[in-house]
């Protein structure tokens, strides 16, 4: 058997096909892998109410990292095992800089908040594909600046979603001079988290916790954000869909995710 003890999936691009949709080829063999006492992990961007509905559909996922690693949920004891988040202050200041130039920012706390007329807009910021997802998952408000100026908290994650890649570097200069990490995913949108936060750390966060030595992990993704975590694992795999720069750092590469590369991923690497 393998001597890799865990496997981690990134969620978009990765473990989700172009729909949206875990396959159910990827699902069998998930718990194969868990009857056969392996562990399965889940590292996303995306925020925890993004999240549950997995959590529901695969019982046999134990592990997820949510918002760039901002966060670490243990599904089985229903309980986070690590927060890193964005002072009330700082996500205030980002606020303001975005809100005269008319952009769509999300916050990502426990729960997840929209502003209500601008996901219609989606398609217009490069991001369609997560449109039927915010309707479904996150807390729509009349106006995200009023909501969040008048009650602040700290939250784990902001996106910024814009029409253009210049703009996010832009925002990304401008918030130099704070304690920030940020990333442009996807072309046009900039993910900000906490200083030290990335799929990477929660990576070694995870097998610090749960004692299980990095070098036997795997970690499987296709994106900018995924880098870090494809670094700390003992072996990388990029999906065949992923970007040239996961895909030059990559050990291996598998199918893509709509041909059953997670499912190969688990069945080459985890199991064989």
């Amino acid at each position: 058997m393998s001597k890799y003890e865990t496997i981690t999936f990134d969620m978009d691009g990765t473990l989700l096909d172009r729909n949206k949709n875990i396959l159910p080829d990827s699902v069998e063999m998930i718990n194969e892998a868990a009857a056969r006492g392996k562990i399965v992990c889940v590292s996303s961007g995306r925020s925890m109410p993004e999240i549950k509905w997995l959590i529901d559909l695969v019982p046999a996922i134990r592990y997820y990292s949510g918002a760039n690693g901002a966060f670490i949920y243990d599904s089985y004891e229903k309980t986070f095992i690590h927060r890193h988040l964005i002072p009330e202050e700082t996500v205030t200041d980002i606020l303001k800089m975005v809100q005269p130039d008319g952009y769509m920012p999300v916050l990502m706390a426990d729960d997840a908040f929209c502003q209500k007329d601008q996901i219609p807009l989606m398609p217009s910021f490069n991001v369609p594909q997560y449109e039927k997802l915010y309707r479904d998952t996150f807390t729509h408000v009349e106006n995200i600046y009023d909501f969040y100026y008048s009650a602040p908290f700290p939250v784990y994650k902001i996106n910024i979603y814009t029409p253009f890649p210049e703009i996010c570097m832009r925002y990304r200069e401008l918030l130099t001079g704070y304690n920030l990490e940020m990333l442009i995913n996807e072309g046009t949108y900039l993910e900000i988290t906490a200083k030290g936060v990335s799929k990477g750390a929660a990576h070694r966060e995870l097998c610090s916790c749960i004692g299980v030595p990095v070098e036997n992990t795997i970690a499987v993704g296709d994106e900018n954000n995924d880098y870090g975590m494809l670094s700390a694992a003992g072996f990388a795999v990029a999906m065949g869909n992923a970007n040239p720069r996961i895909k030059e750092l990559a050990d291996t590469i598998v199918a893509d995710n709509n041909s059953g590369g997670c499912a190969e991923a688990i069945r080459k690497y985890l199991l064989d």
